[in-house]
């Protein structure tokens, strides 16, 4: 219980944006849920690391860099020379296609390094339409890949999963000790019987004992009542000596009140 709430803590402040030590966040998931972080992280590391070491088509690129150096010179110019300078960028562009191509159908795999399918080779000639790597620090990249380590994040989700499992264990736990006490209750209720039995206590005498038991419990409660009774009509009594005929009256009175508190 205590260790749940120390996790459930640390969860809430990383929610709320707080930073939470490396030694705080161990000494709450114990050994084996900082194994777990550790876990995690390098495979962050190692998916970043094939993220980016992707088989690319050079030529592509190479044709891509050409044409859009082209296109930029030609939205920087005007009149015929910014026409030729698109058109030498459309013309880049249609060579890295038939480049991109010729290396897709000879390895399919250099499709991962782009940021959106390459299959059909239907791409509008222009900076925009064109496909960048998704390691390009482009704002046309429309799938970039992301190399940050969030840290606080991994911490969460173990801290999660290790709250979620001592949940769990505090559960079980909880049902175990309920099957035990019942167990015990049967086994206390057996031995009573097993020591009727030896005893020679026939079934009719011991129902017989259940019922008294029963009749000697419904008596003493109504004992306890009726003196319950006794002693209120006892201080009315007194209460009407000291304060007259309406004594007893502002007594009653007196305990409507402490009720209704």
């Amino acid at each position: 219980m205590r260790q749940r709430l120390r996790v459930g803590n640390l969860i809430e402040l990383l929610k709320g944006g707080e930073e939470v030590s490396l030694r705080d966040f161990k000494n709450a998931v114990g050994e084996e849920g900082y194994a777990e972080y550790e876990e995690r992280l390098e495979f962050r590391r190692q998916e970043i690391e094939v993220m980016t070491s992707l088989e690319s088509s050079s030529g592509y690129d190479e044709w891509l860099k050409k044409g859009l150096l082209a296109y930029g010179k030609g939205t920087n110019s005007r009149g015929k020379k910014s026409s030729k300078y698109f058109q030498e960028a459309e013309k880049c562009f249609e060579r890295a296609i038939e480049q991109l191509q010729a290396d897709y159908h000879s390895n399919p795999m250099v499709a991962a390094a782009y940021d959106r399918d390459i299959t059909s080779f239907d791409f509008s000639l222009d900076p925009i339409g064109m496909p960048r790597l998704i390691t390009s620090k482009s704002l046309d990249n429309m799938n970039a890949v992301d190399r940050t380590i969030n840290k606080a994040k991994l911490k969460l989700e173990v801290l999660e999963t290790v709250y979620a499992r001592l949940l769990d264990e505090e559960g079980k736990e909880k049902g175990r000790k309920e099957v035990e006490a019942r167990g015990r209750k049967r086994n206390k209720n057996s031995l009573e019987l097993l020591q009727e039995r030896l005893n020679g206590v026939t079934e009719k005498e011991r129902t017989s004992r259940r019922k008294k038991g029963s009749t000697r419990l419904k008596g003493k409660k109504v004992v306890e009542g009726i003196t319950r009774k006794e002693g209120q009509g006892k201080v009315a009594s007194e209460a009407d000596n000291k304060f007259g005929n309406t004594g007893s009256q502002k007594l009653k009175e007196l305990m409507a009140q402490l009720r209704k508190r």
